[in-house]
């Protein structure tokens, strides 16, 4: 009987522990530029700012840049640009949202959905005009705590 309960208080504090970490390709929340780097598995060249990291990855089978923004040396925002964007595109990323994170989402446009998520926030846009989907994962928490303008939560 011990044993049973030990078990299940194991597997209820994992759980627990795995709801609180959001993870996005192989990075976590608040990882440094050296850790991220260590974790994934394609090239990341730094950024002119030296905020940021950005590679080329494949997303749904389609060419994307993956780029990785931080704050502090810590990880706050993950973006994915494909660069096959039209509407089809847009359809098909949105679809694979729904399938990994639910329907319940904010419509703010005809092309612009929001998932508010424990520990996320995922947008995904696309720009008819200059034909360019944006799918953005960012934190909440991150964001707040280094006084980055209330405006992005609207």
């Amino acid at each position: 009987m011990k044993k049973y309960l030990i078990f299940i208080m194991f597997f209820a504090v994992s759980i627990s522990i795995m709801a609180e970490d959001f993870i996005i390709c192989q990075a976590r929340w608040g990882m440094t530029k050296e850790e991220v780097r260590a974790a994934e598995k394609i090239e990341l060249k730094e950024g002119e700012d030296g905020n940021s990291l950005t590679g080329k990855t494949q997303v749904l089978g389609i060419d994307t840049v993956l780029s990785y923004f931080f704050i502090e040396n810590k990880l706050v925002n993950v973006t994915f640009v494909p660069l096959d964007s039209d509407e089809s595109t847009f359809n098909l990323f949105e679809a694979d949202l729904v399938t990994k994170y639910g329907p319940d989402y904010e419509v703010i446009g005809q092309y612009h959905h929001r998932w508010k998520l424990k520990g996320c926030v995922i947008d995904i846009i696309f720009d008819e005009t200059i034909k360019t989907i944006l799918l953005n994962y960012f934190s909440p928490e991150y964001f707040k705590s280094v006084h980055i303008s209330e405006e992005i939560w609207r």
